[in-house]
């Protein structure tokens, strides 16, 4: 367990940020990482066996990915496979088929919800395919559980609203029922997780360990204890320093 510890405290170094830097957005991570090297110059049939081998798959988009690798890193250290995808960004038709084949298989679904999500048809349909199979594990950046009310978000009521929101549903000509079902979904899902500056570590520990018990991991927990004293401890040091 020393090298997954070592691997957070690394990340913490390099000043991971909840909301990736402009400049840091377009070279982080590919569309869909499947967390294996080299796995952009394999051939389709061998990219597609291994998300077809994910136990985790990971939706993200609007500026987390940053984010979203820290935690495909923490995922593949304790034995988890995992595919994190921006489908929207996707390029080509391998990509697309890879994603889709882990939301398929996958037994839990971590989609990362922002402001901008609700008008995303790519993370939309993450977060009703998960919800339709209890495997949801929502993680908000940005937004709260409790802004999940459909009339608020088409009426623009609030602040967060007024700029966001709107009938949303049709900047992808999409289903009202269906969007609707999923703001609903959203403001009903547990357990969810929800980031806020500066907590950033902690809540990637909350994802592992509600992970860990949905998968029936029994080695993660005692994991996630492990860094979460690792980190205190380090921070104690740091206090005493000063």
């Amino acid at each position: 367990m020393a090298a997954a510890s070592s691997s957070g405290a690394a990340v913490t170094a390099r000043g991971i940020h909840i909301m990736d830097s402009p400049e840091g957005r377009m070279s982080a991570v590919p569309w869909v990482s499947l967390g294996v090297d080299g796995a952009g110059h394999e051939e389709e049939d061998a990219v597609l066996a291994r998300a077809r081998g994910c136990d985790v798959y990971v939706g993200h988009g609007g500026g987390v990915r940053l984010m979203v690798a820290w935690l495909r890193a923490e995922l593949e250290l304790l034995g988890v496979p995992c595919v994190a995808s921006d489908r929207r960004r996707c390029g080509d038709a391998r990509g697309l088929s890879a994603a889709r084949a882990a939301m398929d298989v996958a037994l839990a679904g971590v989609v990362v919800v922002t402001p901008v999500s609700l008008a995303n048809p790519y993370a939309v349909e993450e977060i009703r395919v998960f919800l339709e199979r209890g495997a949801l594990v929502p993680v908000f950046v940005g937004i709260r559980q409790g802004d999940f009310v459909a009339e608020d978000v088409v009426e623009r009521r609030s602040d967060l609203w007024e700029t966001h929101g709107g009938e949303l549903w049709k900047a992808y000509d999409g289903v009202e029922a269906e969007w609707r079902e999923v703001v609903e979904g959203l403001a009903r899902a547990e357990p969810v997780v929800e980031l806020r500056l500066g907590d950033l570590r902690d809540r990637v520990l909350d994802v592992l360990q509600i992970l860990g018990a949905r998968l029936g991991r029994p080695a993660v927990a005692p994991a996630v204890r492990a860094w979460r004293s690792s980190g205190f401890l380090s921070s104690m040091k740091s206090l005493t320093a000063e």
